[in-house]
């Protein structure tokens, strides 16, 4: 027998039902009734349920077991290219659906389609954006949760971005499904925002937020300046640069977009963006930093506007990695605000940078930024980047052991965000600077410079282990 589904309506104060609450009572006790099978509304029906179904099941494989090897529940965020077994790897926090199948019986399709949309929209985030493991942001949005229940234009917006991101980790074009949801989610939005309060609505930037994203990672251009646009009109609606001082958690979102653009692009947006701080990040006593740039700078290698910067980033990573340690969360607001001067420091030095070591450090910071906006198993089209950085390592000499160290260092994360390990170029300066070297060797080098082991140790290995299979391939 099916279990009860309850609906609550409201009565006068003679207990009488409205009239549209009588008409639902009445449906649903004929619920099931009169129903001929093969007619045109049991096929409808029967429709909508497979494609429920199929939705849910299409969302499954993000709730399978998470393989245990790892001490923390995010180091397991691990997803090799090829592999078209995203579940395991890009759910680390994901719980199994049989935790939910103690409910199944008391809520219907629906709800249950809202529980698998939630629990995926979060892991996509936490994939997305990997610093949620150290930093802890006070979002004054609404819970999503409930955006999925009463806003039809987040729910779909959703739907497209969770259908997207399995195709994207699958290793595919977006399906004719996801181009389907994603025309009615535009569509939907297109019909919210010719309404004049739309931009007093917290959801809608979160829904152009969402689009965005998923344009800059597919690198569609044309879309992401769109979206951008829009986002740039509805913060400036909102009060500027106010309103993002009071949402860290959606200023960080857009400097990611932002660098995005930049990178592949080499374009410049004029975004609402805080006073750029040259007072450098208060020292936390006792705390170490990485020193494998001590060296050039006391050597005079590194340009003083380069190394201000690189100072606070050591800062703002050192500050990640005890934070790490010691199981605790950076609060948001004191991680997006140095970190969104750091970006812009490091964006305004292009074309401002003296020597070809400190340009090509400051396109290496700039490559380990993007690592806090990735998605697993995908490269987003840092075309501009990738253009620069290789220019400009090609030119830098490796001639002291300092300096090797260095390019160690840029090479593993240019290889991690636009490189790869086929390119010849890109060999020679390995086979110069690393011939023989063992992972626990480049490890200890890597961690000399930036590098948040939770979120780099997984992608840098890979990097390391294409480099060696590449040349034993060679040899």
């Amino acid at each position: 027998m099916p279990a009860a589904e309850f609906v609550f309506v409201t009565t006068s104060s003679f207990g009488k039902p409205e009239s549209a609450d009588r008409s639902l009572i009445r449906s649903r006790c004929m619920r099931g009734r009169n129903a001929r099978e093969g007619s045109r509304r049991s096929v409808r029906q029967a429709k909508r349920d497979s494609q429920l179904q199929d939705q849910a099941m299409r969302l499954q494989p993000l709730a399978h077991p998470l393989p245990t090897n790892s001490t923390s529940p995010h180091t397991r965020l691990q997803h090799r290219e090829g592999e078209n077994t995203p579940s395991s790897d890009i759910a680390p926090w994901l719980a199994n659906n049989r935790v939910f199948s103690q409910f199944d019986a008391e809520i219907d399709k629906k709800a249950r389609l809202v529980q698998h949309r939630f629990f995926t929209f979060g892991s996509i985030l936490s994939a997305i954006y990997p610093i949620h493991r150290f930093v802890e942001f006070e979002s004054t949005q609404d819970p999503a949760y409930y955006w999925l229940y009463q806003d039809d234009d987040f729910s779909h917006t959703v739907l497209f971005a969770s259908s997207a991101f399995f195709d994207l980790v699958e290793h595919k074009a977006l399906t004719a499904r996801t181009q389907s949801y994603l025309q009615t989610a535009l569509s939907m939005l297109n019909k919210r925002l010719s309404t004049t309060e739309s931009h007093a609505f917290d959801s809608t930037i979160i829904i152009v937020l969402i689009l965005a994203s998923v344009a800059a990672i597919i690198g569609d251009y044309d879309a992401t300046w769109a979206h951008i646009s829009g986002l740039y009109r509805i913060v400036m609606l909102r009060g500027g640069l106010d309103y993002l001082r009071s949402d860290p958690s959606l200023h960080f979102k857009l400097d990611r977009l932002v660098l995005s653009w930049f990178l592949s692009t080499g374009q410049k947006l004029q975004f609402p963006t805080l006073p750029v701080s040259r007072t450098p990040i208060q020292r936390a006593p006792r705390r170490l930093t990485p020193d494998g740039l001590d060296p050039l700078i006391n050597a005079g290698l590194l340009d003083t506007k380069v190394v201000l910067v690189l100072r606070d980033l050591q800062e703002l990573v050192a500050s990640a990695n005890e934070s790490l340690s010691s199981n605790s969360r950076l609060s948001g607001d004191k991680f997006q605000h140095p970190l969104a001067t750091i970006q812009s420091r490091l964006l305004e030095l292009e074309n401002e940078v003296n020597s070809i070591t400190s340009e090509c450090l400051r396109l290496g910071m700039l490559a380990f930024l993007t690592t806090m906006y990735q998605l697993p198993g995908h490269r987003l089209p840092y075309n501009h980047l990738n253009n620069r950085f290789q220019t400009s390592l090609r030119a830098m000499e490796s001639s002291t052991p300092e300096l090797q160290n260095l390019t160690t260092w840029l090479v593993i994360i240019g290889l991690i965000t636009v490189w790869d390990a086929e390119e010849s170029w890109l060999r020679a300066i390995w086979d110069n600077i690393a011939p023989g070297s063992s992972w626990a060797e480049v490890h200890r080098i890597l961690c000399l410079f930036f590098w948040i082991p939770s979120i780099h140790n997984v992608p840098g290995k890979r990097a390391f282990d294409k480099l060696r299979t590449e040349k034993s391939v060679r040899c």
